[in-house]
């Protein structure tokens, strides 16, 4: 996994005014954790179900909601909102643990974000 210097983060969109995002990777066949951050100092977190098979995406969604995430509208992802003010290590260890649900690749991760 790779943390990049000057990745967007919660500060910059509250400094900037400007929503910004970070998208935690996955290798094919696994579901990426996005972390959505607006200038207002709030955290979403999301997974997308639509690129696994529907094996997967049942183990992960079944994960998430024991976690207390929320299943979302189509039912094709997830998301869980954390409370304004949660510390950043608290965010970045529950992108880390949504991004093992159900198991983990061997494979690298790598961070990507912007506004």
């Amino acid at each position: 996994m790779c943390w990049a210097t000057g990745s967007p983060r919660r500060a910059t969109a509250i400094e900037t005014a400007v929503d910004t995002h970070l998208t935690l990777c996955a290798p094919h066949g696994w579901h990426p954790v996005v972390a959505n951050f607006s200038p207002s100092g709030q955290t979403l977190l999301r997974v997308r179900f639509a690129h696994l098979t529907t094996s997967r995406a049942n183990n992960v969604a079944k994960v998430l909601l024991e976690r207390g995430w929320s299943l979302d509208e189509d039912g094709d992802g997830s998301s869980h909102r954390m409370r304004a003010g949660t510390d950043a290590t608290d965010i970045a260890f529950e992108m880390l643990a949504v991004a093992t649900a159900s198991g983990a690749p061997a494979d690298e991760r790598t961070l990507h974000g912007g506004p």
